[in-house]
């Protein structure tokens, strides 16, 4: 006779690594509809919670921040 697994009641955390979003600061922003029907649909379409989607975009234009600084900076020359 097989064993059923035994799960936890309730939502599983979903927050990052697992942890409870209840524990994160909470951020309020207004979005146009639009904006906001296409995170819906990003969300729906990568299996991504909204949170999710938010840290890959701040990450993504971090680094496109950083790399457009790099480009600007003049090289130093060796003395």
């Amino acid at each position: 006779m097989a064993r059923a697994i035994v799960r936890k009641a309730g939502r599983p955390p979903g927050g990052v690594n697992g942890q409870r979003v209840r524990d994160y600061p909470q951020v309020s922003i207004r979005v146009p509809p639009k904006m906001y029907a296409q995170l819906a649909s990003l969300s729906r379409m990568t299996g991504m919670s909204r949170l999710q989607i938010f840290i890959e975009a701040i990450d993504c234009f971090e680094s496109n921040v950083r790399g457009a600084r790099r480009r600007r900076q003049p090289k130093r020359r060796a003395a």
